[in-house]
């Protein structure tokens, strides 16, 4: 509820625990096994590299993807202590365009800067399921980017 770190609920805020998106990620998460202290551990790692990273407010994505495989905690943390699940859960989300996904038909998305509330796509539930379903069924990064490529020529 407090995605923007305040410490404080407001009825704005209070109100999304009955957006139906946040009740499927919430379901999704329960039936596929992401505790609660996962998602806690993910969501602190996510915001430290923030503050590492996005000082300025703001980060060029090639910057930011580059930063992220690096990370061999959040390798750990994601991948549930896998560095290579974690790594492969990683370059499923830069495929995706997890961070960028409002803007993922636009041709130039590679060149564009990665925000604050778009870096935390990475902690959402929805978007770790997305990526952990492509790495089990061996769905690699590079058809991800193949479609994304063919459905922008469209």
């Amino acid at each position: 509820l407090d995605k923007d770190g305040t410490g404080t609920i407001n009825l704005e805020k209070f109100q999304r625990l009955y957006l139906p998106s946040n009740l499927l990620a919430a379901e999704w998460a329960v039936q596929c096994g992401l505790d609660p202290s996962y998602l806690q551990n993910l969501r602190e790692k996510v915001l430290g590299i923030w503050s590492t990273i996005g000082s300025s407010g703001q980060i060029k994505s090639s910057a930011c993807w580059e930063f992220l495989l690096s990370d061999t905690e959040l390798m750990n943390i994601l991948g549930k202590g896998s560095k290579t699940t974690g790594k492969a859960m990683l370059q499923v989300m830069e495929a995706l365009r997890v961070m960028t996904a409002a803007r993922a038909l636009e041709a130039n998305v590679d060149d564009t800067f990665v925000y604050a509330e778009e870096f935390q796509r990475l902690y959402l539930a929805s978007n770790i399921l997305a990526a952990k379903e492509a790495v089990q069924h061996g769905i690699r990064p590079s058809y991800l980017s193949a479609v994304r490529e063919k459905v922008l020529k469209m």
